[in-house]
């Protein structure tokens, strides 16, 4: 019985809260209007007047305190519930902080594991060589870049690789740490069809001026393995010098030795339009020109026979409108 009564009490609790209050005098209104006429039909005429004030006096008196009573009720259940949320709050305050931390380590970690190791393998250029290096950089207008490389990798007989690097610079000057947070690396393995791929992990970080790109293959392949890994970088601003003016000097030195090497850069329509100029002291530097289907201009190096050590040169600039 006691529970019983306990939920109608709640259940009248939420009715009162959620109703206005000339709705519930309206109800009670109806009730008194009832028992009105019960009292007609049981007492005298002359009697009935009395009774049915008082009755309907007592009816609003009771729903008053009731509302009372369930607003007050309700106002110390919203504070507790307050008192929680805020606590539970700052305890997520307080997991996320630490998870910060675990991260911020966790990076410190990887960071030095990744040099360390691509310290190794500048040390042991014997580990592997490239039979291929392919190199696409696209130039927005506004100097935005997306640069694609796909290494053909060759593991030497030594031993096995489970790793591998590459190394970016940006145009007109060094990079710092808050540039590494605009810019977005992906790396895939790649099939022989080049169709297929696999993402594979990828840990980005700058070090003297350069953004370095760890990545780990995610197996280890064995000696006199081959391998295709693809590099993108969607890089705002990395051009953004260039497509202002300034010369732009295309330079790579390359650890490795390369079987075929073939970089090319594509300017946008709005980029081709303003008689860009190219300028190699090496002839055999000098990129070939051709114009895409969509007026964009495309500029081609392709050499074949690199040693470690060589190095591609040539110089980009736009000049004005034709």
């Amino acid at each position: 019985m006691i529970e019983r009564l306990r939920s109608v009490w709640n259940r009248y609790r939420e009715w009162a809260v959620e109703h206005p209050i000339r709705n519930r005098l309206a109800v009670f209104g109806g009730f008194g209007n009832l028992i009105a006429f019960f009292l007609a039909v049981i007492v005298r005429p002359k009697q009935l007047q009395t009774p049915v004030i008082v009755s309907c006096a007592v009816i609003v008196i009771v729903d008053a305190f009731a509302t009372l009573v369930a607003l007050w009720l309700r106002s110390n259940d919203l504070a507790r519930e307050s008192a929680r949320s805020v606590q539970r709050l700052a305890d997520l305050e307080s997991d996320l902080e630490s998870m910060r931390e675990s991260t911020r380590k966790s990076s410190v970690a990887t960071r030095y594991l990744a040099m360390s190791a691509i310290a190794h393998q500048k040390r042991t250029p014997e580990l592997y060589s490239f039979f291929s290096h392919e190199e696409e950089v696209k130039i927005a207008a506004n100097g935005d870049a997306i640069v694609t490389r796909t290494y053909g990798i060759q593991v030497g007989n030594s031993a096995p690789l489970d790793i591998f690097w590459a190394r970016t610079r940006a145009s007109g000057g060094e990079l710092d740490e808050r540039a590494i947070e605009s810019i977005q690396v992906t790396a895939t393995l790649v099939d022989d069809s080049g169709e297929n791929a696999v993402d594979i992990g990828t840990f980005p970080y700058i070090d003297g001026g350069a953004l370095y790109t760890f990545i780990h293959l995610g197996s280890e392949y064995g000696p006199a393995s081959r391998l295709t890994v693809r590099i993108v970088w969607r890089w705002p601003g990395l051009f953004a010098s260039f497509a202002g003016g300034e010369p732009e000097l295309r330079k790579k030195t390359f650890s490795r030795s390369v079987e075929r090497v073939q970089s090319t850069v594509i300017l946008c329509e709005e980029l081709s339009d303003r008689n860009p100029v190219v300028y190699a002291k090496d002839p055999r530097h000098k990129p070939t020109e051709t114009t895409s289907k969509h007026n964009e201009k495309m500029y081609t190096v392709d050499l074949s026979g690199i040693r470690q050590g060589d190095v591609i040169s040539y110089q980009m600039q736009l000049k004005s409108r034709l």
